[in-house]
């Protein structure tokens, strides 16, 4: 049987101020809500039968309250806690067991309303007949809180292990910290019984929807790149100026209706501005759309709740602010959600396009490397056809040149003319040897030896060869292979001409140092009176051991040898 009217008393301390019988869900006048007043209801037990114990079914309360029946502390059978002479949550529906025979039962509220009502609904009857509604209003209120407030939790949990990981992330951080609030103040706006002090119990939800919505303010900045020094600081500040008024109502037992109120009307005022930036120009469209949709859905049912607050909704209506929550959390987790595909795909774009950009920049430099190495051999082909132009004209030009005068001149004798043309030949033979890829030194070394070992046999000359097999290492220039033919040729050509030797020995080698090539013969040495064309041979074969960056000595052996020691030292990198 529903609870109609009841007696209200209004009492500040022991004095009492008004009584009246109301009609229940009543409304109360403002001047009633406040910290010192303390506002009771009672009503009678209508007569009932003692075979079957009566229940009373309290659906809601505007405030915490305490439940008695004459006198009596009433025992809750459901929600169960066990015990009685509690203050319990007004928000949430209770059913209490009636002692046999009582007759009148006292609500009274234990600190100022959260609503413009006190008593909004009540019920007696049997536990059976009140089952029903208990349970049906038990799913609709307390089981969704309760399980909305729990996914809400673990989204947050995810969502600040998420941050941990992407620290530079700050909305993750952000709406973490909003599921965190919010799923704490699921958690004190559903617990039964009060086990502290009951304005304390009141003010924790305006400030918990606060600190959610300023949140959810500072995630949603920072996702679209509007969070500025400024704007924290602001938000901070707000934060901070409302935690030092909460705990002064605390502390002074004053105002708390003020500080309630404008908590709520930040959280309002916060969302409409989100709501309003989100028609701006530069938001991503689907983005924009589910963000709008939830802070829509969020904010009527903050407005709806607030109307109960103010009296200007029904207070035995259901609060939408929860529901609206849980639908603004689905569609901020779909816009985030979305936000990380498109970044996702953003990336994978860029990784494709960077991709791209590596393989168009690496076909251009093989096409230039391949440019520079045509390059590189045709400036290497211009410059062994100026070296071969210039050693044909100083060498082999020169030679040519000087016979062709002497024979024109008469001044030549037949054997005369043959040696010069032999040195030509030997000259245009050491310019083919050293220009033969093929061969190198190695094979300059050899082409020389089958030219010259005959010659030097027909003049009863031995040549002992001493040079390493093979020469790997000594892979010279084609100018360097030149140079070193001239000199052993010079030296070579210096024995026969001046040192009446019976043997001359040819030792190359090679080592981690360098190239060695030792010229040596058992001949009369180098004396004081040296032939003029000996020492002009000499100080060429010098002039080209320094353009090859080496070194070359000239030594007479000491007694009991005899003859003269030529060395030619070429360091590693030839």
């Amino acid at each position: 049987m529903p609870v109609k009217e009841s007696e209200r008393s209004i009492w500040r301390g022991n004095n009492l101020l008004d009584t009246a019988t109301v009609a229940i869900t009543d409304q109360l006048e403002r001047r009633w809500r406040s910290e010192d007043i303390r506002i009771r209801y009672r009503f009678a037990v209508p007569a009932c039968s003692a075979a079957q114990p009566q229940v009373l079914w309290v659906y809601r309360v505007g405030a915490p309250y305490r439940a008695s029946a004459d006198g009596l502390p009433l025992v809750p059978i459901h929600p169960f806690v066990g015990i009685s002479s509690q203050v319990y949550n007004g928000r949430v529906p209770a059913l209490f067991e009636l002692p046999q025979g009582a007759r009148q039962v006292q609500i009274e509220l234990a600190t100022l309303p959260y609503v413009g009502s006190g008593l909004i609904r009540a019920e007696i009857g049997s536990q059976a007949a009140l089952m029903p509604a208990v349970q049906r209003s038990e799913r609709a209120l307390t089981l969704f809180n309760d399980y909305s407030s729990t996914i809400i939790a673990v989204v947050g949990v995810l969502a600040l292990a998420a941050w941990t990981l992407r620290r530079q992330d700050r909305q993750i951080l952000w709406f973490g910290v909003a599921c965190a609030a919010w799923a704490l103040r699921g958690l004190f706006y559903q617990m039964f019984a009060t086990p502290w002090n009951p304005l304390w119990h009141e003010q924790l939800n305006p400030a918990l929807v606060l600190v959610t919505t300023s949140a959810i303010l500072a995630s949603t900045w920072h996702s679209q790149g509007r969070m500025t020094p400024l704007r924290a600081r602001l938000l901070v500040g707000m934060l901070g100026v409302m935690a030092l008024a909460f705990a002064g109502t605390l502390a002074l037992e004053q105002g708390a209706m003020a500080v309630r109120s404008a908590a709520f009307l930040l959280g309002l005022l916060q969302f409409v501005a989100l709501s309003i930036t989100l028609f701006r120009r530069g938001n991503a469209g689907r983005q924009r759309i589910w963000l709008l949709a939830g802070y829509v859905t969020l904010l009527a049912g903050a407005v709806h709740d607030l109307g109960m607050v103010v009296g200007w909704v029904n207070t035995a209506n259901w609060s939408f602010v929860t529901p609206g929550f849980s639908v603004m959390l689905l569609c901020y987790t779909v816009a985030v959600s979305q936000h990380l595909v498109r970044n996702l795909n953003r990336a994978e774009n860029a990784n494709q396009e960077l991709e791209l950009a590596i393989a168009s920049k690496s076909t251009q430099l093989e096409a230039s490397y391949a440019l520079l190495r045509d390059n590189e051999r045709e400036t290497a082909r211009t410059q062994e056809r100026e070296h071969l132009l210039r050693e044909m004209h100083d060498g082999l030009g020169a030679q040519l040149m000087t016979a062709m005068r002497g024979v024109e001149r008469g001044a030549l004798a037949r054997e005369q003319v043959l040696a010069a043309l032999q040195d030509s030949l030997d000259d245009l033979r050491l310019l083919m040897d050293s220009t033969d890829l093929g061969r190198q030194l190695q094979g300059a070394l050899v082409a020389w030896r089958n030219r010259w070992d005959p010659r030097l046999g027909a003049l009863d000359i031995s040549l002992l060869w001493q040079v390493q097999d093979p020469l790997d290492d000594a892979t010279l220039k084609p100018d360097a292979v030149l140079q070193v033919m001239r000199i052993l040729q010079e030296a070579v050509a210096n024995v026969v001409k001046h040192a009446s030797a019976s043997c001359i020995t040819l030792t190359v080698a090679q080592d981690p140092g360098g190239l060695t090539v030792n010229i040596q013969d058992n001949g009369t040495g180098l004396g004081e009176t040296a032939p003029r064309a000996a020492s002009r041979g000499l100080r060429n074969m010098q002039n080209r051991a320094q353009l090859l960056g080496g070194s070359l000595q000239i030594a007479s052996l000491a007694e009991p040898l005899h003859g003269t020691l030529v060395v030619l030292r070429l360091p590693a990198s030839g």
